[in-house]
């Protein structure tokens, strides 16, 4: 039995190639974008069991989960990451099952003054490895003092912040996230 031309019409060869490239320049794209690297070998988007491969020796959190404002929760957590001769807490953050954000946190209870050392060894690492820093001033009050530097890799932003509030321990943290690229895409 003969197909009709009609229903099946030949295309020249160039459309071909060309539909076949689009189909896969789309395909690579969408890749791309779910493979967003964040921090080490983890992905924007990764599922709950892929990051816990991609981070070895990270477990479910035994306390209550953080939460961040954006709504994604604390799924897994490694302890005693080093870096800059001290000690973090890597927290990975996932919104409806899919790595969002990663977050670095001094694990420490270190004064403001001894932060912004490390805040510096830091900064300088990452220097090295994104180019340089976008710092804002550092804000001082009478209660609160502030430093903080953000780099870009790709559509990864990479932020350093360091905060010290009156007698208390210094917050030290680096946040992997994908927060202005979305945002970007929405314009």
């Amino acid at each position: 039995m003969k197909l009709s031309r009609a229903l099946f019409p030949t295309v020249p060869r160039s459309a071909s190639i060309i539909r076949v490239t689009v189909v896969l320049l789309l395909v690579c794209a969408a890749a791309q974008a779910r493979a967003q690297t964040l921090w080490q070998a983890t992905q924007y988007g990764m599922s709950v069991e892929e990051a816990a491969l991609a981070v070895p020796g990270s477990t479910a959190p035994l306390d209550k989960p953080a939460t961040l404002a954006t709504g994604a929760v604390e799924k897994l957590r490694l302890e005693g990451y080093e870096v800059a001769q001290q000690k973090f807490r890597v927290v990975l953050f996932f919104r409806e099952n899919r790595l969002e954000q990663v977050t670095l946190s001094l694990q420490d209870q270190i004064p403001y003054r001894s932060s912004r050392l490390v805040y510096e060894s830091l900064r300088e690492a990452l220097n090295s490895l994104y180019g340089a820093v976008e710092e804002k001033p550092e804000t001082r009050t009478f209660l609160m003092s502030m430093r903080q530097g953000d780099w870009r890799s790709g559509r990864t932003n990479i932020s350093l912040l360091t905060l010290g509030i009156a007698d208390q321990p210094a917050t030290l943290n680096v946040n992997y996230q994908v927060r202005v690229a979305k945002d970007a895409d929405r314009l």
